[in-house]
């Protein structure tokens, strides 16, 4: 039914009236509410009290109940930067114990003897920046509405490009064929420490994700997976005694990169066992 124009001063008048909880008519529409049944039934039908259905004692009792008993005392977090520097410190002793110990117990020369100053300098460098601004992703994760001034995707992908544009610098390109038999033993031995090394370093930088915000563990699982394989890395990276650029990316730098997929898989594995969803 098409609608006049009075009928639509009227509803105009009765929407302001139930906002204000204050039905008083003007005279206009006074003489319309009294040629219209319509507009009559729709003043009547607003203007009725709207019925409060009660609980009974016993029911909202065992919601009471059942609300109380679900809360959990939650520990307030320090501020994103705080929390970004306490990752990167668990980052840094674990790395640095880590390759310290595979340097000392060492029956060969090892990467450290071999490498040149330039090379030691920028690898510890890049080292540290990369696993700054993956600290700094994660506690992004961590802490709700943090303040996000760089997209996370982006700096995650230039962090990964600076390590791999340091190592094709600085390094020499002497091999061609990285998966030639003999050289593949090599590099599977490098990749297997490496990856046996990263599962405990996962393993302790999820337990620290996890006393935080966890809304997106696929995102949390992919910078927990790169921070442990870099844990493995900078660990094999200082033993290896083969110092060649292609055998570092590939053999070396991949399994990071296959260990942040992983990640990614694992938090969406384990998103029905690690987050409370709404």
């Amino acid at each position: 039914m098409r609608k006049i124009p009075e009928c639509q001063s009227v509803e105009a008048e009765l929407t302001q009236m139930a906002a204000s909880d204050q039905f008083a008519f003007s005279p206009k529409a006074r003489r319309h509410l009294a040629e219209c049944r319509r507009c009559r039934d729709l003043a009547t039908w607003m203007r009725e009290p709207v019925a409060v259905p009660m609980i009974a004692p016993d029911t909202a009792r065992r919601i009471a109940v059942r609300l109380t008993s679900s809360i959990e005392s939650v520990r307030p977090l320090p501020g994103p930067r705080w929390v970004a520097l306490w990752i990167w410190g668990t980052f840094a002793l674990l790395a640095a114990g880590l390759a310290s110990t595979f340097v000392a117990y060492s029956n060969s020369r090892t990467g450290v003897q071999i490498m040149s100053t330039a090379q030691r300098i920028a690898m510890v460098a890049n080292i540290a920046g990369v696993a700054a601004i993956l600290a700094v992703l994660l506690a992004w994760q961590m802490v709700p509405a943090s303040s996000r001034r760089f997209p996370a995707k982006i700096a995650a992908v230039l962090a990964g490009l600076g390590l791999v544009a340091m190592i094709s610098l600085l390094f020499p390109w002497k091999l061609l064929n990285p998966f030639s038999q003999s050289l593949m033993q090599l590099g599977w031995k490098c990749s297997l420490r490496e990856t046996t090394l990263a599962i405990p370093a996962a393993g302790i930088l999820w337990l620290l994700a996890l006393r935080g915000a966890v809304t997106q563990p696929s995102a949390v699982g992919g910078v927990v997976g790169a921070l442990a394989g870099l844990v493995g890395f900078t660990a094999v990276q200082f033993r290896c005694p083969f110092q060649d650029a292609m055998h570092l990316l590939v053999w070396h730098v991949g399994p990071v990169a296959i260990a942040s997929f992983v990640g990614i898989w694992f938090g969406n594995l384990s998103r029905r066992f690690f987050v409370r969803e709404k």
